[in-house]
Order: structure tokens, then C-alpha cells, then sequence
């Protein structure tokens, strides 16, 4: 006698099951083969649209996170958020501007979006963003740039 273990237990019910939805579609839609086949395809789709809602453990943990952030929000209310929001200010560099800057100056070669590949060393980079004036640390400026460039 073969051995049933779990798998085959579930294709031996689907494969059962498979007959009575059969007959139920015939009976509940008519006799017609084309009005079955959109119906058959109409359950197969929104099983499918089930599975993937319901039995897949991605949408279970987004439906986690998603009510986690929810209840600290609810938790912490408004000034935990407003905190967070005055820490990313004060640690916010490169080209983070509050206002928009339209239309750019003149002496700025640029435009934000635009895929530049640096002439010595060929590597390619999208400018994200542009500064008259740079926003970032002091130890990351002298770092990166030699005191005649530092403005």
C-alpha cells in the first residue's frame, strides 16, 4: 500500500473537488461550452487573486509591518513623528533643498535626472539633486576635497 503524506492527500481532494465544481458550473451557467469557460477562468482567477492575498506569507508580513507602523503611530501619536521629522532636518545633506529651485541658475551645469559618466574613471551616476553651496559635514568635505575647492 503506497504511503499518503500530506501532498498527496491535497492533489486527491483537489481532484475530487474537481467534479462537483464541474457540475455546479454547468448547472449554474448553462449548457453553453464558452459561457463555462469564462466562468471556469473567472474562479480560477479569483483563486489565484486568493492565494496571493491570503496564503502568501510576503502579504503577511507587508499586512504585519503595516499594522505595526499603524499602532506606534497610534501609540506615540503626532510628536514622536514631528521628532523624527526635526532629527532628519538637522542630518539632511546633498541637495536636499526645502524649496524648489525653478529655474536653476545659469553657472549650473546640470539637471537633476540626468545620467553623467565621469570623463577619468568611466563610472556613470544620476544627479539626484544640486547645492550652490554644499550641505554636508565638515570632516566629509575636507575629506573629499582638497582647501582651495572648499568654499
Amino acid at each position: 500500500m503506497p504511503h499518503v503524506n500530506a501532498a498527496v492527500a491535497l492533489q486527491i481532494c483537489v481532484l475530487l473537488s474537481a467534479l462537483p465544481a464541474q457540475y455546479f458550473i454547468s448547472q449554474r451557467y448553462g449548457t453553453d461550452s464558452a459561457q463555462r469557460i469564462q466562468m471556469t477562468e473567472r474562479i480560477i482567477a479569483s483563486w489565484s487573486s486568493f492565494t496571493q492575498s491570503y496564503l502568501s506569507l510576503d502579504a503577511w508580513a507587508d499586512r504585519l509591518k503595516l499594522w505595526l507602523s499603524n499602532t506606534r503611530n497610534w501609540y506615540y501619536g503626532e510628536k514622536e513623528t514631528k521628532i523624527g521629522d526635526s532629527e532628519a532636518e538637522t542630518h539632511s545633506y546633498f541637495a536636499e533643498s526645502t524649496h524648489v529651485r525653478s529655474p536653476k541658475p545659469g553657472h549650473i551645469q546640470f539637471s537633476v535626472g540626468q545620467v553623467i559618466v565621469h570623463k577619468r574613471f568611466g563610472y556613470s551616476g544620476v544627479i539626484v539633486g544640486w547645492d550652490e553651496k554644499a550641505k554636508a559635514p565638515a570632516e566629509w568635505l575636507q575629506h573629499k576635497y582638497p582647501p582651495a575647492k572648499q568654499v
